[in-house]
């Protein structure tokens, strides 16, 4: 058998599309799209599903006291062993027993075991609201619905995330999932500074030295003094709740401050979650998590960074790299201190990269530009990251492009950094 292969030909798939088409590969990303956006629907009828399976279960739970349960068994087999059968047995033996099943008397014994008691359901909800978790046979009810809240914060549906997690703390007060953190950051991105700082000073906060808790404090600070100018906002309070955090945990401020250069040597999908529970291995660790989730919501407040920079410790910083542990998270951090200082030495000097033209304006003159309406926001510096929403139209009026998500009907804003 001879196999002939034409010069030129074509790479086509199997519906006989040309993989280099652009249409293509537009079709390409679609089907990428709907098939994580499928996954995360079924994630989440997943996790419903669960919650309504336990929830009607401890809706109508039975507790059984171990004693009790003894006792009743020794008489039970004591009067199993009594039964008579044939002539001698008992007319209401045969009647349907009090235990609730459609058996009567010596089928329930066989079959249930107590026939003489109904059950005594309770409502959960109801009787231990706000202690959910001191309770083996609802532990599970919170964890998966810790998990459902996370699943929703990680899909960007913070409303309903933000019901879910207070939800969590409603039942579980001393909240030993850790919803409030969650929550916090759902606050946080939404731009509900009162209620993430109402948040803060609940007694659910007491005594959290999280990283998230205490950066959050010195944000929600900074953005009320230094952007909204709010009366009973200072400086000194601002500085103190920032040099509180960078005390706490001096690499999550490193992060922060160098977002540039977390950004390009971090990949967030590969940060390891924190393994250990003290030490400067768990800061570190602890700061890249904290990291991925909320370097956008520093870069947003402009000044941040900076102010946040002033702060920070040089010395400190470079500790873990001086006797460093077989860590994930400590080979990322090293990374991203090796590119910060790489771009510091660099200076003003431009890589060939960074001297070629940006993909798309090849030649500037073949654009025309227009402005409609001039706006008076704050502009944002060179090496911030900007999001916005846009929508593009033709000569002719017709919408070409948008930021609007149709499959999704939300605004998913363009994400770029300013050259």
């Amino acid at each position: 058998t001879k196999t002939v292969v034409r010069k030129g030909a074509i790479d086509k798939n199997r519906a006989g599309r040309d993989k280099n088409d652009e249409s293509y590969a537009h079709l390409e990303r679609e089907g990428k799209f709907r098939k994580t956006k499928l996954g995360k629907e079924v994630q989440h009828k997943h996790l419903n599903t669960e919650l309504q399976k336990m929830e009607d279960q401890l809706k109508r739970y039975t507790f059984v006291d171990p004693l009790v349960k003894q006792q009743q068994v020794e008489a039970f087999e004591l009067k199993k062993k009594e039964r008579l059968f044939g002539a001698p047995r008992p007319w209401d033996s045969r009647m349907p027993s009090k235990h609730g099943c459609t058996w009567d008397v010596y089928e329930c014994m066989d079959r249930c075991g107590d026939w003489e008691n109904a059950p005594k359901e309770e409502n959960l909800f109801e009787s231990a609201a706000g202690k959910f978790w001191d309770l083996p046979e609802t532990r599970a009810f919170c964890q998966t619905l810790n998990d459902l809240g996370q699943a929703q914060l990680k899909d960007s549906d913070m409303e309903e995330a933000v019901e879910t997690f207070k939800r969590l703390l409603s039942l579980d007060e001393p909240d030993h999932a850790c919803g409030r953190h969650g929550l916090l950051f759902c606050y946080m991105d939404l731009g509900e500074l009162g209620h993430a700082r109402a948040l803060l000073d609940s007694p659910v906060f007491k005594g959290d030295t999280s990283a998230l808790a205490a950066y959050s404090r010195a944000l929600i600070e900074y953005i009320a003094w230094a952007l909204l100018e709010e009366e009973d906002a200072s400086e000194e309070s601002a500085c103190a709740a920032r040099d509180a955090a960078v005390e706490l945990n001096p690499y999550a401020g490193a992060m922060l401050a160098a977002s540039g250069s977390f950004m390009r040597a971090i990949d967030p999908d590969e940060v390891p979650p924190a393994q250990e529970t003290e030490g400067m291995v768990y800061r570190v660790e602890e700061a890249m998590c904290f990291a991925v989730q909320n370097v956008s919501l520093w870069n947003d407040a402009d000044g941040a960074p900076e102010w946040l920079e002033d702060a920070l410790d040089d010395t400190v910083l470079v500790e873990p790299l001086i006797n460093p542990h077989p860590s994930t998270g400590l080979a990322m951090y090293k990374a991203v201190l090796e590119d910060l200082e790489e771009q510091n030495g660099g200076g003003d000097q431009m890589s060939e990269e960074d001297d070629e033209e940006p993909p798309g304006l090849v030649n500037p003159e073949m654009y025309t530009k227009t402005v409609l309406s001039e706006g008076n926001g704050i502009l944002p510096k060179e090496g911030q990251a900007v999001k916005c929403k846009y929508k593009g139209f033709l000569d002719s009026g017709k919408e070409f492009d948008s930021s609007f998500n149709k499959t999704r009907k939300k605004h998913v804003p363009l994400t770029f950094r300013v050259r």
